[in-house]
């Protein structure tokens, strides 16, 4: 389904904010001589071979003895070092996509691929999609991304493993109603879209982590015409190392979304207990993965969070400026469940708090990224 509805809101400023534009929003703005200014070029554009095409070819040999940590080293080294791995008749070698697979089928018996480690209960109650079929709620062109991203095709899928109050995408939390998402969304996508519309695939949501396992089958089975198209990955952060390992090789751009930098607040605000180490670790080993991949981290301020969340994280990410741009985002609004009760919560970002958080980490050597239109 692709998207039919906008959603705009008014700052008391005047500036008109809009949430995900598509050419929908962009043709309604225009022909109302709202004027918006562009950013010239897509630094996202390009014709190279996309990763989840590379992968294709590879193989991947299998442990003897089946175990699991040796068969993801098997996996990792396929990833990082396809031209060492010389097949010999006496093994057994399956496809990247096929270890992924008994990665995942292997890790998901007694889940801990998230920062819940639940042990697979989540699932078993209907709020985690990871041993479900993958659902998808929209898909649109969106032009409103980062510059480093450019004008990508947006499929917003269905399931998240925390539960913000302020979460914009709310009704996509739950994972249970929804599209089915499978290798027909393909010649859909081909139908709807020209082929140069667009220079990328996002995978958001929700949160896509949750919907890997179909994800990987999607891709595995991507057509021909979509060699050269990169795909953009969002994360909220929420999941282990050990998820990020099994996903390597089918990312080109990393969007890593670092919500918080104190447990408290993860907790209290987004039920994600342990957020801190558990982002942390997993932004570690998406940037040691990512060599040439651009990670792009975002951070949705939230009003009253300065000296708990975005003074300290800023402070940590400056050891990672040399390979990250940093996104300060200051759309914040206070809808879903928040409620007067929830103090800072139920206001907006001020210009002056913007401008503070954008200095201080420019202050510290971050590079910040710009929006394509603004």
């Amino acid at each position: 389904m692709a998207k039919t509805k906008m959603h705009f809101f008014i700052t008391k400023s005047g500036e008109v904010c809009i949430e995900d534009m598509s050419p929908f929003e962009f043709d309604i703005l225009k022909g109302n001589g709202i004027p918006l200014d562009a950013v010239a070029g897509d630094d996202a554009t390009n014709n190279r071979i996309a990763n989840h095409a590379l992968v294709k070819e590879r193989k991947v040999p299998l442990p003897a003895s089946g175990e699991i940590n040796k068969l993801l080293e098997a996996h990792n080294g396929a990833i990082d070092n396809p031209c060492e791995i010389k097949q010999h008749k006496s093994k057994k070698y399956v496809s990247i996509y096929e270890t992924k697979r008994r990665l995942l089928d292997e890790y998901t018996i007694n889940c801990f691929l998230c920062g819940h480690k639940c042990g697979g209960a989540r699932a078993g109650r209907g709020e985690c999609p990871i041993l479900s079929k993958s659902l998808y709620n929209q898909h649109f062109i969106h032009l409103g991304e980062e510059r480093d991203i450019g004008t990508t095709l947006a499929i917003e899928m269905v399931g998240c493993n925390i539960s913000c109050l302020f979460c914009q995408k709310g009704e996509l939390i739950a994972a249970k109603t929804g599209n089915p998402f499978d290798h027909n969304l393909w010649d859909i996508i081909e139908k709807e879209y020209s082929r140069n519309s667009f220079n990328n695939i996002s995978f958001l949501g929700g949160n896509p982590d949750q919907s890997i396992r179909g994800i990987v089958d999607f891709l595995e089975n991507s057509p021909s015409w979509a060699r050269t198209l990169p795909v953009v990955w969002h994360t909220n952060g929420y999941s282990t190392k050990t998820f990020y390992q099994i996903l390597n090789g089918l990312v080109d751009i990393w969007v890593f979304d670092f919500k918080y930098f104190n447990n408290n607040c993860s907790t209290l605000v987004s039920a994600a207990p342990n957020y801190v180490q558990t982002a942390k670790e997993g932004m570690e080993t998406v940037c040691g993965m990512s060599k040439d991949s651009p990670v792009i981290v975002r951070h949705l301020m939230l009003p009253g969070h300065w000296g708990c969340c975005q003074k300290p994280l800023i402070d940590w990410l400056k050891e990672f400026k040399s390979h990250i741009v940093f996104h300060p985002m200051r759309q914040y609004r206070p809808l879903w469940k928040v409620r007067e009760k929830d103090g800072d919560l139920f206001r907006v970002i001020r210009e002056d708090e913007y401008q503070a958080i954008s200095e201080y980490a420019i202050k510290k050597g971050l590079v910040l990224t710009r929006l394509r239109y603004s």
